[in-house]
């Protein structure tokens, strides 16, 4: 028996007892993997520079701003991403192709909100807060609304290119980051370049994509409603992700954000890695009933959870060299890291959301996201302001762990 023999039979062997396609996750997974590794290189390198060239206050600052243009973008299209994967893996192209003056039509409460925001800090005497939103308000949404070519190409089960191009971009961002911080500590420079570096190669990469496949014109006539109540439901969902910044910004301040943004760096890349996994299943549960779903992924689940406990465990072994060795300035983030890595178990709600997500669960849907988004944002004000970074760490993983419950609940009981 040759050696693809061989692989062939264990494959064979690892898919019933796994219930799972280890071909295709072992062919696509791959590349995903390839594209997550490179990208944590590309982060640690460009966060080990901005710690070397930025004082936390500075870089505090710099993660506030984003985290603010992050919190005015929660009332945009964002659901059209999800709903470009979906829609494509069932042959209809078409939103891809009009996807960018859909989100740009749509981003227009969000350039009112946000250039309020630059007046209000204008007014306040701020000039760099003023200035860093005033931008953020006109280029975020050109540099959203053409990147949505990894969602057509996960429909397209093509990971292979969209590994290709998530590379190009990590690797050409980083550079052109760091170049600009070795020239320049403005803060204001600093976020011109971030969201014109991301406007540029978006405009690039949804054109190679579109040269590439020449997408159709279907349309399914329901893609643009679904992509509503995705964005609807991510509104609280956005908020939840970036008020723990803005909140330990103002109550704890600049210097303070920036070791909490150390101490969840790694972690959060590690979880970007691990949630590739619904960016692979998400297609193949699109073709798949609820019932064929249901026989398998309780099983699935335990084995996602054995493998992220072990990770959490090396992760917490390792972490105090790594930061000694990586960011020797933020030792300080270190137990906070490794309190926050337990979180990583939330990742197993991925499974029974994808499949929700798959079969337009919507009321399902609803009743997840509201259910993160009140508790998250609930604990979050409540705890920040008395424990400071230690509160917003527990508010978040108190808030995974829910979810992970909850979504498992939700989907067992859809019928």
């Amino acid at each position: 028996m040759n050696i693809n023999s061989k692989a062939h039979t264990l494959i064979k062997r690892g898919n019933k007892y796994f219930k799972t396609d280890l071909s295709y996750l072992l062919k696509n997974g791959s590349w995903l993997f390839a594209g997550q590794i490179i990208s944590i290189l590309s982060l640690l390198l460009l966060a080990m520079v901005f710690a070397q060239k930025l004082s936390p206050e500075t870089y505090g600052t710099y993660k506030y701003i984003l985290s603010t243009i992050g919190i005015f973008a929660s009332i945009s299209l964002s659901g059209l991403g999800i709903t470009i994967i979906q829609s494509t893996a069932k042959g209809f192209e078409g939103l891809f192709r009009k996807s960018p003056k859909i989100y740009l039509k749509w981003s227009l409460p969000f350039f009112v909100l946000t250039l309020g925001g630059a007046v209000y800090y204008y007014l306040q005497g701020n000039m760099i807060l003023a200035g860093s939103l005033a931008i953020g308000s006109i280029l975020s949404p050109i540099f959203q609304s053409f990147n949505f070519f990894p969602h057509f190409l996960m429909g397209k089960k093509d990971f292979k290119t969209n590994t290709f191009l998530s590379i190009s971009k990590n690797i050409f961002i980083t550079i052109a980051l760091i170049a600009v911080l070795f020239t320049t500590k403005n803060l204001f420079i600093l976020i011109v370049a971030y969201f014109l570096l991301h406007t540029i190669f978006n405009v690039c990469a949804y054109f190679y994509t579109s040269i590439k496949y020449k997408p159709n014109k279907n349309l399914s006539g329901e893609e643009l409603s679904y992509a509503k109540h995705l964005s609807l439901m991510n509104i609280l969902v956005t908020i939840a992700m970036h008020i723990d910044s803005i909140l330990i910004f103002h109550f704890l301040g600049a210097t303070q954000l920036a070791v909490y943004s150390f101490a969840i760096l790694i972690p959060e890349q590690i979880k970007g890695i691990l949630k590739n996994l619904t960016s692979l299943v998400l297609p193949k549960y699109s073709k798949n009933s609820l019932t064929t779903i249901k026989k398998n992924i309780q099983h699935k689940m335990f084995l996602l959870g054995i493998t992220i406990s072990l990770i959490i465990y090396t992760y917490i072994l390792l972490a105090p060299s790594l930061y000694k060795l990586l960011f020797p300035i933020y030792t300080s983030s270190i137990l906070y890291s490794q309190f926050f890595s337990i979180g990583l178990l939330g990742i197993i709600a991925s499974l029974p959301i994808a499949a929700l997500q798959a079969h337009t669960s919507i009321k399902e849907l609803y009743k997840l996201n509201t259910f993160f988004s009140v508790i998250k944002i609930l604990l979050l004000i409540t705890l920040t302001p008395f424990y400071g970074i230690w509160g917003a760490l527990a508010s978040i993983l108190i808030t995974r762990i829910s979810t992970l419950a909850l979504s498992y609940y939700l989907f067992i009981k859809k019928d």
